[in-house]
C-alpha cells in the first residue's frame, strides 16, 4: 500500500517520469466538466506512457519508507483471487445473482442482468454484465491484460467500462 501527500508524489513523478507527469498534467488542463464529472482530454491522455506506480516512482524515489504490514493481505487483482476469497457452496462454486449451476465445480459465476446456467463445467469464471459476458478458465486470470489489450485494438468500448459494486452481504 502506498500513502503519500499528492504534492510529494507529483514531485517524484515529475523527477523520475517527466513524460507521464507532463502528459497527465496537460490532459487535466485540457479537461471538460459537465455536471459532476471531470473529463480529461482523452487524446492527450492516450499519449501517456504506460507504467505502474511501482516502477515509475516507488522503486526510484529516495523519499520512500517501507513499513512492515503484519496482517492478511490478498491482492484482488484478478478473478482467481476473487474466487479464492469468496464463500463457496458444496460444489466449491461461488454463485452471485441469478445463477443455476448443475454438476459444475470450482467456478466463480456472477450474473448482473439475466439468468446464467451451467452444466458440467469446471474451473471457470463466468461474469455476465449488461454489456458483455466473460467466460474463461480460472487458470488464465493473469492473462486478462492481454484480452483487454485485444479489445482495445479492436476498438471495443467495453474494455473502458468498469463497475464497482460494494456488497455488504455475501451472496452464494
Amino acid at each position: 500500500m502506498f500513502t503519500f501527500k499528492a504534492a510529494r508524489y507529483l514531485n517524484e513523478l515529475k523527477k523520475y517520469e517527466a513524460t507521464i507527469y507532463h502528459t497527465c498534467k496537460q490532459a487535466f488542463e485540457e479537461r471538460r466538466q459537465n455536471e459532476d464529472f471531470i473529463r480529461i482530454n482523452e487524446e492527450t491522455f492516450n499519449l501517456c506512457p504506460e507504467n505502474t506506480i511501482d516502477y515509475a516512482v516507488m522503486e526510484k524515489s529516495q523519499q520512500v519508507k517501507v513499513i512492515p504490514f503484519y496482517n492478511q493481505w490478498q491482492d484482488l487483482g484478478n478473478w482467481s483471487a476473487v474466487y479464492e476469497l469468496s464463500p463457496k457452496d458444496e460444489n466449491e462454486n461461488h454463485l452471485s445473482g441469478d445463477v443455476i449451476s448443475y454438476q459444475s465445480n470450482h467456478c466463480l459465476i456472477k450474473s448482473e442482468s439475466r439468468l446464467v446456467t451451467t452444466l458440467g463445467v469446471e474451473n471457470l469464471v463466468i461474469i455476465e454484465t449488461s454489456d458483455a459476458i466473460l467466460v474463461m478458465n480460472k487458470d488464465k486470470s493473469q492473462q486478462m491484460g492481454e484480452l483487454i489489450t485485444h479489445l482495445k485494438e479492436q476498438n471495443r468500448s467495453e474494455y473502458l467500462t468498469q463497475k464497482v459494486h460494494i456488497n455488504s452481504k455475501s451472496e452464494s
